[in-house]
């Protein structure tokens, strides 16, 4: 019993070897494994660090490339408006002085016209002027003619009767 109980101690003696052994190999193991573990998180924390950072500075790129484009985009509205504007306003003058040359030329035929018909009715009145003065002095011409022959008439009537007597 004695051999069964050293060989069963030296059995025990090896099987806790053996757990020793790999209770050791699993610590270290273990160990191995917290290592690579820490190292992984270490590296993604590292690589999550720098991509955040360039994320930052991209984000920030694209920001400033999106806020440089609206500030041009918004010059180019403005700058277009201000055209706009000065097209509407030149317009707006051209018609003004448009309508005041239409209006100057208007009144002007207007006095070209009241001028034209002013001096065809005094040219009218003059004419009937000429023409009634004329008749008169027709008329009176006429008159003295009848006149100076009555006179003469009368004259002869006096001097027949007076060569008479």
């Amino acid at each position: 019993m004695t051999l069964l109980r050293n060989d069963i101690e030296d059995v025990r003696n090896t099987i806790e070897d053996i757990v020793d052994n790999v209770n050791g190999t699993i610590r270290e193991r273990i160990e191995d494994i917290q290592n690579t573990v820490e190292d992984i998180v270490d590296d993604v924390t590292d690589t999550i660090r720098n991509n955040t950072e360039e994320f930052e500075n991209t984000v920030e790129e694209i920001v400033n490339t999106v806020r440089d484009d609206i500030r041009n985009d918004i010059e180019d509205v403005r700058n277009t408006v201000e055209d706009i504007v000065d097209n509407v306003n030149d317009t707006i003058r051209q018609r003004i002085e448009d309508i005041q040359n239409t209006d100057e030329d208007i009144v002007n035929n207007v006095n070209d016209t009241i001028r034209n018909d002013i001096e065809e009715i005094k040219n009218t009145v003059e004419e009937i002027v000429n023409t009634v003065t004329n008749n008169i002095r027709n008329d009176i011409e006429d008159v003295r003619n009848t006149i100076e022959d009555i006179v003469d008439n009368v004259n002869g009537t006096i001097r027949e009767r007076i060569e008479d007597i």
